[in-house]
């Protein structure tokens, strides 16, 4: 094992849990790099197949369209790969992939928390 090897304490030394989140993360960035490479072949077609006959607006609209896509997308990928690389790196588990502790079974639940006790 790597030095760089993340710290699985962070984890609660489950290794499965690091492998479920793991695959998460790389399941997303894989994800978001098809939606990417989605949104720019659509940008450049949208680009090789305007007919010079279209009003300008209209044009621009397309394009504008198309652009904005693509922005959305790589900003998607960006995220993913920032979080993929933080956990893979770092050992950091993104919030929402974080499971919730267990609630005691003696801890408050249910109706009785908004009045109190009993």
């Amino acid at each position: 094992m790597s030095a760089r090897t993340p710290d699985h304490s962070q984890l609660g030394g489950a290794g499965s849990e690091h492998e479920r989140i793991g695959k998460i993360l790389r399941d997303a960035f894989d994800a978001a790099l098809l939606e990417r490479n989605t949104a720019s072949e659509a940008f450049e077609e949208v680009l090789g197949d305007i007919p010079n006959w279209l009003p300008h607006p209209a044009r621009a609209q397309r394009i504008r369209n198309a652009s904005s896509a693509l922005s959305v997308a790589r900003e998607k990928m960006s995220v993913a790969m920032i979080r993929l690389r933080e956990f893979e790196k770092l050992g950091i588990i993104p919030k929402d992939l974080k499971r919730k502790p267990a609630q005691k079974e003696s801890g408050s639940s249910g109706p009785k928390s908004r009045y109190g006790s009993g």
